[in-house]
């Protein structure tokens, strides 16, 4: 439905490993992290094709049916029996830090860990690649716009740390498949 989307969710996925991995969080731990990174946008396949490919703005009523992809696909992953820890990523990747976010205005640390993370990764390969409404930027571009959303949008924590690896180059994006990493520089 969204020729974005595959790709998008295997950068996901490789940006928030190295999050997780940045953080010490145990193995088991960042495979669910992966796992929710792959599934983070399953919900979307509720959503028309036509306002998953618009290339304008939406209107109100077209982002009330985007919004509700994250519950759309935490139902999809409890019916699949997938652990918590996944459903929560699917479920809680659009909550921001300051409570706007959705679907549950969740704040700050209420937040589970594992969504946070996703939710960092999400958006800096928003930011950094081309979709039908606007065009990608490159790292040194998105960088400043990354720690702009800190205790926002992003947890500041995590902003830092991403960045951080950003700037020593150390964060990957995937290649043509799953765990297919080269080394990208700002």
């Amino acid at each position: 439905k969204d020729p974005y989307t595959r790709g998008h969710c295997d950068r996901v996925a490789a940006y928030a490993g190295v999050l997780a991995s940045a953080l010490g969080l145990p193995p088991r731990l960042r495979r669910e992290i992966t796992y929710g990174s792959w599934l983070h946008d399953c919900g979307k396949i509720g959503v028309p094709e036509a306002v998953l490919n618009r290339n304008g703005r939406l209107s109100e009523e077209e982002f009330a049916l985007v919004r509700k992809h994250p519950a759309w696909g935490a139902e999809v992953a409890r019916q699949a029996r997938l652990s918590e820890t996944i459903v929560g990523i699917i479920l809680h990747h659009h909550e921001h830090y300051d409570g706007s976010g959705y679907p549950a205005g969740l704040r700050g640390e209420a937040i589970p860990l594992e969504a946070r993370i996703v939710a960092v990764a999400d958006v800096f390969d928003a930011m950094t690649t081309d979709r039908p409404y606007q065009r990608g930027l490159d790292a040194a571009e998105a960088l400043p716009l990354l720690l702009g959303l800190k205790g926002r949008t992003l947890d500041p924590a995590l902003v830092d740390l991403f960045v951080a690896g950003q700037r020593k180059g150390t964060t990957p994006v995937p290649g043509p498949g799953p765990g297919a990493e080269q080394e990208v520089r700002p």
